[in-house]
């Protein structure tokens, strides 16, 4: 039985990767950059509680992700892949 690839975003801590969202899983590796896109946006300015300027800092991280379909992205020091 032939299973279905699963994509997930992961981030850099302490030396070793660790999933993001442990529940979450995407058919596509595309799926996995626009739910990092929307955390980046949406997500991380509500949960961290970021100030305007590191707003700003993770939106134009998401903007870089968007346009160059990057498989790895560093914004504030974290470093997700």
């Amino acid at each position: 039985m032939l299973l279905p690839a699963v994509f997930m975003v992961s981030e850099r801590e302490d030396g070793k990767w660790r999933a993001h969202d442990p529940g979450a899983a995407y058919a596509t590796p595309q799926g996995a950059r626009d739910s990092l896109a929307a955390w980046l946006r949406v997500m991380a300015p509500f949960t961290l509680k970021l100030d305007d300027a590191t707003r700003a800092v993770y939106a134009q991280a998401a903007d870089r992700l968007d346009d160059r379909r990057r498989n790895a992205l560093s914004v504030a020091e974290r470093r997700f892949g």
